[in-house]
């Protein structure tokens, strides 16, 4: 099956890649200090996370 592109579909997926691109080189890798997050298996998370949250406190608030 063929998909057709537009130009608003080209438009639209590049809008969407500048706001992935742009909101990863944002973030920045952390040690996870929250201690109910500390035995995950893994011991580093972004922030801000995908949630919104700026920091780790703030995600532990929920």
């Amino acid at each position: 099956m063929l998909v057709k592109f537009t130009l608003e579909s080209g438009i639209l997926i590049l809008i969407v890649f500048i706001k992935i691109a742009s909101s990863q080189s944002a973030s920045r890798c952390e040690k996870i200090t929250t201690p109910i997050c500390q035995h995950l298996g893994y011991s580093t998370t972004l922030m801000p996370n995908s949630m919104g949250h700026e920091d780790q406190r703030q995600a532990a608030l929920g």
